[in-house]
């Protein structure tokens, strides 16, 4: 029949097909040429034959690209599977056609094409493809068929990797159905069809129905695969992330107990009724009757089990090529978020060194990557506690310097940087500048925050936990107390006028946190005799302490003294102005304190201070009169005082007297008590010792005695010895 012969080039399709599906794609590519070349060159190329030739060599060239994919060689993989598309692009065209798209060839090569369009991660293009295959398939050879049952697997693991978790759980869920129907509930593909499906529920925070799914992967997979398989560690990692993502959004909820997961179900139940869509924030599948303390606790143990075991498969690997591989790195990763929410930073601490080295090695040390993790590693230490604080800003020493060389010293995220470096500065309370390192200050440190942050945000305050926070005012605030405490007044005066503007304008001049800054900027203003300002603001508050406490409240009184004190000053000299308000202080004292109060007096001593001063010597006798009186009755009480305390004096003086007497007494009783018992056992000591004595003699003497009979028995057997 001769080599181009319809018959034989079917045999060398065939036995391509065998070989194919033997694992030797590279031999059954040349056949498959030589019988695609044949049947173009017999039947045209437009045939069907040819169409399931071009069919078949795609088929060849994915696996051969499969095959490179597994030994790490992607460019190679790559271009094989370019030429795999091109074969399965015109097999697709032709039978479309043909014979439609609904057609069983048809649907098998848009099946075998979108798997390739998903292995090149190409699943939007993958996705109609299968679509119309899954319809095919059903039409064709019904829901039941092998065919069928592939497409719709393919269709759940296409939409899943494009993100419609809502769509792939669907198809996922028929995929799992039918595989436990044909292979049964303990079989390899059902328990990959149970991993998917459980990571679809992750995604959609289906807890109650992926974690079951992922505990039963997982133990199935360990005791079939192994605890050191690739898929098991896959499927821990994935179970402990959902562990992780759950714990997360019910602490974001508010939710940490069960108990309070039975009460939002029952209100969701009551709920359920109502048109109000607001009513249900929390989907029914996301609640789970545990804890959050002992998810994370169960994700860290996975976390850390995944871990173990992929740095034992990877230990023959160099160094640096084991730390950073992906599933490594990703494991790492998911720890952090298993540990910081436990606040577990002493676990945390090698971890972040050891992320932080990898990234060393990998990116460099100017690197936007490495600097995240000199952060991280400088968070994590900086919470360990004060002992721990010096190591921290080390670390935060060297993310802000990389900051600043890689990202520039006016990107946010340097700002931030060096924002919580200023806070650890201020947790070890260096405030003070060193000479020759004036740049390297707190207070420099300070400032440049600040002025970063006026550039980016506005001093807009919010509520939150019943505090009020600004990242602006915060900062003002650190810069003011900073530069107060260090008695540099002139330069704390702007700060402080900054913030109490502020908070007049957001609240008003009563509230609370303008009330403090006021206090401040007084105190700033006196020291830098600003007597002009210190007034205004005295009169101000004195306004304010009338109109809410009242004219005869003690603090309104302390303000209007501060205000008569200060117009007392040669700076601001206004003696009659403070007439009416010595009068005032003095009239409230009397009723708030009492006329024998210290207070009262010094009211009546400035008052007279000011009568004189005034020429209005009437009024300055009568007050005059009134601090002698004063003086008098304070010199008897003060003599009452002191004839009391002499008495009482003398009263401990004498019941310490007889304490002393007693305890001497006692002693002496204790030391005769002593004395008597110490003779008794010296008589007992010598009676004891005087038996022990006699009884040595009694033995002696009959030890003796028995000797000497002994020595007479000896003698006499002897001597009847040498006689007979």
């Amino acid at each position: 029949m001769g080599s181009t012969h319809l018959t034989t080039l079917s045999a060398v399709y065939n036995l391509a097909e065998s070989i194919r599906q033997c694992g030797r794609p590279e031999e059954a590519e040349e056949l498959h040429r030589r019988a695609l070349q044949g049947r173009e060159t017999s039947l045209g190329p437009k045939h069907v034959a040819v169409y399931a030739s071009a069919q078949s060599l795609g088929d060849c060239f994915y696996a051969q690209g499969e095959g490179m994919k597994a030994q790490g060689n992607m460019d190679s993989c790559n271009a094989v599977w370019a030429k795999a598309e091109e074969y399965y692009q015109r097999a697709l065209i032709g039978r479309h056609g043909l014979f439609g798209a609904l057609h069983t060839d048809t649907c098998v090569t848009m099946q075998t094409y979108a798997t390739l369009l998903h292995e090149q991660g190409r699943d939007k293009d993958a996705e109609p493809l299968v679509t119309t295959a899954v319809t095919g398939f059903d039409k064709c050879l019904g829901e039941d068929h092998d065919r069928t049952f592939l497409a719709v697997r393919q269709l759940g693991i296409v939409l899943l990797a494009l993100g419609k978790l809502a769509e792939a759980e669907q198809w996922l869920k028929k995929d799992l159905a039918a595989t436990e129907k044909l292979h049964g509930l303990e079989d390899v593909s059902t328990l990959a069809c149970v991993g998917r499906l459980g990571f679809c529920q992750l995604g959609l925070m289906k807890w109650s129905q992926s974690i079951p799914l992922l505990r039963r992967t997982l133990a199935d997979r360990e005791e079939r695969l192994g605890l050191d398989h690739f898929d098991t560690l896959a499927t821990v990692t994935d179970l402990a992330c959902c562990l992780q993502a759950m714990a997360k959004v019910l602490q974001d909820l508010g939710i940490a107990y069960e108990e309070e997961y039975d009460a939002i179900l029952m209100q969701q139940k009551d709920d359920s009724d109502s048109d109000d869509e607001d009513n249900m924030r929390i989907p029914g599948e996301m609640l789970m009757p545990v804890t959050i303390v002992g998810s994370l606790e169960e994700a860290e143990d996975l976390q850390t089990l995944a871990l173990e075991h992929y740095d034992a498969k990877f230990k023959s690997l160099k160094q640096q090529e084991r730390e950073q591989n992906p599933l490594v790195v990703a494991c790492i990763t998911n720890l952090f978020s298993a540990l910081l929410p436990q606040e577990r930073y002493d676990v945390a601490e090698p971890l972040h060194r050891r992320d932080l080295a990898r990234c060393q090695q990998q990116f460099g040390k100017d690197n936007v990557e490495t600097i995240e993790r000199f952060f991280a590693l400088a968070e994590c230490i900086n919470k360990l506690g004060e002992k721990r604080l010096e190591d921290a800003e080390m670390y935060y020493r060297m993310t802000v310097e990389g900051a600043d060389k890689v990202l520039g010293v006016d990107d946010p995220t340097t700002l931030d940087y060096c924002a919580a470096f200023t806070l650890n500065l201020m947790a070890q309370g260096k405030t003070e500048e060193v000479e020759g390192k004036e740049n390297d200050s707190l207070t420099t440190h300070l400032k440049r925050v600040l002025a970063g942050y006026d550039k980016q945000y506005e001093m807009e305050l919010y509520e939150k936990d019943d505090k009020l926070y600004d990242r602006n005012v915060a900062f003002v605030t650190h810069l003011a107390n900073l530069l107060l405490s260090q008695e540099k007044h002139a330069d704390a005066e702007p700060y402080l006028i900054r913030l109490l503007e502020h908070y007049e304008t957001k609240f008003d001049e009563h509230h609370e946190l303008a009330l403090q800054t006021g206090v401040k900027l007084l105190a700033c203003k006196r020291a830098t005799c600003d007597w002009v300002f210190v007034e205004g603001l005295l009169q101000k508050e004195l306004g304010r302490l009338e109109g809410t406490l009242g004219k005869s409240h003690e603090e309104t009184l302390n303000c209007c003294e501060a205000l008569a004190d200060l117009w007392w000053t040669d700076d601001l000299l206004k003696v009659p102005e403070q007439l009416p308000l010595r009068k005032r202080v003095l009239d409230g004292r009397d009723v708030n304190l009492g006329k024998a109060s210290p207070v009262t007096y010094q009211a009546i001593c400035k008052m007279l201070e000011v009568l004189l001063k005034l020429g209005r010597d009437t009024e300055a006798i009568a007050i005059n009169t009134r601090k002698n009186k004063w003086e008098d009755e304070d010199r008897i009480r003060k003599e009452k005082e002191a004839e009391r305390i002499r008495r009482q004096e003398a009263k401990i003086a004498e019941a310490a007297e007889k304490q002393r007497l007693a305890d001497e007494a006692a002693l002496k009783k204790k030391l005769r008590e002593e004395k008597r018992a110490a003779d008794e056992a010296a008589k007992i000591e010598k009676a004891r010792l005087e038996e022990e004595q006699a009884a040595a003699a009694i033995a002696g003497e009959m030890r003796r005695r028995a000797e000497a009979k002994a020595a007479n028995a000896a003698k006499k057997a002897a001597e009847e010895a040498n006689g007979e």
